[in-house]
């Protein structure tokens, strides 16, 4: 037996148990991972809004990449409704198919220095295009009072000297990768024949 098929004997009957096994049962890997994207909305002329946009109408960002998907969020700097004057937004799923996608966020007001000077944060939810899955759970967060905000803007602790007010926003998008054991052994094998 030449020096080779030494080598290759032992790696195909190891090959060979591997893929019996694989066959022999089922099972499923799940490996968890998590991506992150930001976005940064600039409102110039901001001072301006208080007249011009009336509670309930929003600012919208544009689409920004995050985890493989594509999202928006609505700010609503004169509060959603005249009934609760609070600065509020809400974070959108905004991919053009019928993707779905579960994901955290955290949308921040920046103060001058650029630190979050109000923050409020949304739990993972199940995005799709129409939204959260789950509409109360995902619904207008609060950041701020209006008055509030127009107050520390009106001192310059919000806003630069152009009149400049910056909203981030914090995604992180929650990645599901499932492998099942024969494609876990195919994967490996691939790998195992590339390394040679």
């Amino acid at each position: 037996m030449s020096s080779s098929s030494a080598l290759i004997v032992p790696a195909v009957r190891t090959a060979f148990r591997a893929a019996r096994e694989a066959l022999s049962h089922s099972s499923t890997s799940v490996n968890l991972r998590h991506a992150t994207g930001t976005h940064l909305l600039r409102i110039s002329g901001y001072s301006l809004l208080h007249g011009l946009l009336p509670a309930g109408d929003s600012i919208d960002s544009g689409s920004f990449p995050a985890g493989g998907h594509d999202w928006s969020f609505c700010f609503y700097p004169n509060g959603v409704s005249t009934r609760s004057p609070t600065a509020s937004f809400t974070l959108s799923l905004a991919d053009r198919d019928w993707a779905s996608a579960s994901a955290a966020c955290r949308v921040s007001i920046l103060d001058r220095a650029g630190a979050p000077a109000y923050s409020a944060a949304v739990k993972p939810l199940r995005y799709n295009r129409h939204g959260p899955a789950d509409y109360e759970e995902g619904r207008v967060r609060d950041l701020v009072g209006v008055e509030e905000l127009r107050r520390k803007a009106a001192t310059g602790e919000l806003v630069d000297d152009e009149d400049c007010l910056r909203v981030r926003c914090d995604v992180i998008v929650l990645k599901v990768d499932t492998e099942s054991a024969i494609q876990r052994y195919i994967r490996e094998a691939a790998s195992r024949l590339g390394n040679r």
